[in-house]
């Protein structure tokens, strides 16, 4: 398997099948792959690659003549698929119908690496599944084309606790929870921008908070299941069933109230059913929308101007140079930051200059998803460090890794 920049890009043995049959094209093809290869290289050597620009899990499945033409279709279609969720995943739903069209080549040129798994085949068809990486750099150049503002900031996990209330019961972890049931079934995208975690709900989440105390906002308890899932924000999803006889159908209103990190806000939403008997879609309606609503709101805040780039100075406090080494990965993992100048440096501290785009708010932002603080400090000057979970993270990895086989991610 060929590997650049940690990237793996493709089987050999399957890569013939992406040249072309006249050796001057097949000739001009590898010219421009190697060169990809090549940046995409140097890319990384600045800077670790960014997850979301890969999207994983596209199944394929085609039929042709030959196995051979199938599998060329399927790979051409799965590229075309992945590029669509990938655009969706970074912008704006504003800008769906705005997003460049490209011919099946220039997508191909897009792409950094593919992962194939799954492989089944006969005479005439083929099946699998693809993780496709793109390149960022030409994302990002097909978007500002179109005038398109992206995000590529991903946030925290937020872990939801979805409580449901109709007639008289008020339901949390109790079994059925419909409104749960529907949190469950939501398609998931693994590297949306504002991913939902949902807890496992087994009897240590019911010991930690009820769904009395997760209504009323109760700091403590919420603090408690927070710690379980290694999350700092929480969102009660409170769900209240009514229906509406006159009109002989079901509403449901739906109050958002999230609490930790970030400021406390809370979002109100009402969708109407069309019968009594609608009760699973139109839940899965609200699911749906209140997922597209969190990651609009996320996107909103952190999209990426590219026409804004800015610097500042900033000390940077350590506790060792071991420290300064995960600051500057971090800082590098960035999507706002382009480069990192690093103009002094010793055991207590160092100074650097961060050349990024957007706003301050923004990096800001951005940074605070990886553990890093930047404020100003009681001089007025630009003060950068790792905060208390990101000092910390190391410690409690394996904590944390035992604990994610008991999540469920959800858009």
């Amino acid at each position: 398997m060929l590997a650049v920049g940690g990237l793996n890009i493709l089987y050999l043995k399957r890569f013939a099948m992406f040249l072309p049959r006249r050796p001057s094209q097949a000739r001009t093809l590898c010219t421009l792959l190697v060169g990809g290869c090549v940046v995409a290289a140097i890319c990384s050597s600045s800077g670790a690659a960014s997850d979301i620009f890969a999207v994983t899990g596209v199944a394929v499945d085609a039929t042709a003549a030959s196995a051979t033409e199938a599998r060329d279709l399927a790979l051409v279609a799965g590229q075309r698929e992945a590029l669509a969720r990938l655009l969706r995943r970074l912008t704006m739903a504003a800008d769906y119908g705005r997003h460049p069209r490209l011919s099946d080549s220039s997508i191909a040129a897009l792409v950094q690496g593919i992962e194939i798994s799954n492989e089944k085949t006969s005479s005439t068809r083929y099946l699998a599944k693809l993780k496709i990486q793109f390149k960022k750099n030409g994302i990002r150049r097909h978007l500002w084309e179109a005038a398109i503002l992206l995000s590529e900031t991903k946030r925290k996990p937020q872990l939801v606790l979805p409580v449901y209330e109709a007639a008289s019961a008020v339901l949390l972890w109790d079994d059925p929870n419909p409104w749960r049931q529907a949190w469950t079934d939501r398609e998931v995208d693994p590297d949306a921008l504002a991913p939902l975690l949902l807890p496992a709900g087994d009897l240590a989440d019911v010991a930690a908070i009820s769904s009395a105390q997760a209504i009323r906002g109760d700091a403590e308890r919420l603090g408690v299941i927070a710690r379980r899932y290694g999350v700092a924000d929480t969102l009660v999803a409170h769900a209240v069933l009514r229906v509406d006889l006159a009109a002989n159908i079901n509403r449901l209103h739906v109050a958002l109230k999230q609490f930790g990190s970030a400021e406390e806000r809370v979002i109100i939403q009402s969708y109407r059913g069309t019968s009594r008997d609608d009760l699973v879609p139109l839940l899965a309606r609200a699911v749906a929308d209140v997922t597209l609503r969190l990651a609009e709101g996320w996107k909103r805040d952190t999209l990426v101007h590219f026409d804004q780039p800015v610097r500042l100075s900033a000390r940077v406090p350590l506790r060792g140079l071991s420290a300064w080494v995960t600051v500057r990965r971090r800082l590098q993992e960035s999507g706002l930051v382009r480069q990192v100048e690093l103009t002094s440096l010793s055991k207590t501290g160092a100074q650097v200059v961060v050349h990024y785009l957007g706003e301050a708010s923004q990096l800001i932002l951005d940074l605070a998803q990886r553990d890093l603080t930047l404020g100003r400090s009681e001089d007025g000057f630009w003060a950068l460090e790792l905060s208390r979970a990101g000092a910390g993270a190391s410690g409690s990895s394996t904590a944390r890794s035992g604990m994610a086989r008991r999540r469920e991610i959800i858009r």
